[in-house]
């Protein structure tokens, strides 16, 4: 009988264990995905802007024709 209650004391400890190990890997693909969110719209800034100053260069180079 004292064995079985050691045998489910570990298995409760293992099992706390466990649930702290999955609640860390939670919280590390949150700042995961708000890391991607952000170089995603950073990226989309640098591609904007990329586009505006091509779109200058282009209306300067044809004006300078």
């Amino acid at each position: 009988m004292i064995c079985f209650f050691i045998i489910v004391s570990e298995k409760g400890r293992e099992l706390g264990a466990a649930q702290g190990e999955i609640k860390a890997l939670r919280a590390t693909e949150a700042l995961k995905d708000k890391a991607i969110e952000e170089v995603s719209k950073f990226c989309s800034y640098i591609a904007w802007k990329f586009y505006l100053y091509h779109a200058v260069f282009k209306a300067h180079t044809s004006v300078m024709k």
